[in-house]
C-alpha cells in the first residue's frame, strides 16, 4: 500500500471515522447463526382478492379504459400514437389477476 496515498485519504477524515475504520477491521462482526425466530399462527379469516374483468380480450387484444387495440409489433408495446395511461396498463398486464386467468395458461 502507498503510504503517501493512505495519508492524502486519512487527512480528510474525522477522528472518529478513523476509529471506526480501524475498529471495523479489527472486529468484523460475524455471522448470526442462531435459529431464526418462530413463525407466528396464522390468525382471522382471510378471503381472496376481487377477481377483475379480463383485460386480454384475444392473444393479441388488450381492453383496457374502454379502448381495444391490437399488438401487432413489438413497437405496439410503446406506440406513440395511444395514450399513456392505456400504455401503462398494457406493461403493468393485471389480466393475470382477472376472472378465468387460470385457463389461460
Amino acid at each position: 500500500m502507498n503510504i503517501l496515498r493512505l495519508f492524502h485519504t486519512v487527512r480528510y477524515l474525522k477522528p472518529v471515522q478513523v476509529y471506526g475504520r480501524l475498529w471495523f477491521k479489527l472486529n468484523r462482526p460475524g455471522l448470526d447463526l442462531s435459529l431464526p425466530a418462530e413463525t407466528r399462527p396464522i390468525t382471522g379469516n382471510w378471503s381472496k382478492p376481487c377477481k377483475k374483468t379480463p383485460s386480454l380480450l384475444s392473444p393479441f387484444t388488450f381492453n383496457f379504459l374502454n379502448e381495444s387495440h391490437e399488438i401487432k409489433s413489438l413497437s405496439d408495446w410503446n406506440n406513440l400514437k395511444w395514450e399513456k395511461l392505456w400504455l401503462y396498463n398494457l406493461h403493468y398486464f393485471d389480466d393475470l389477476q382477472s376472472r378465468d386467468a387460470e385457463s389461460k395458461k
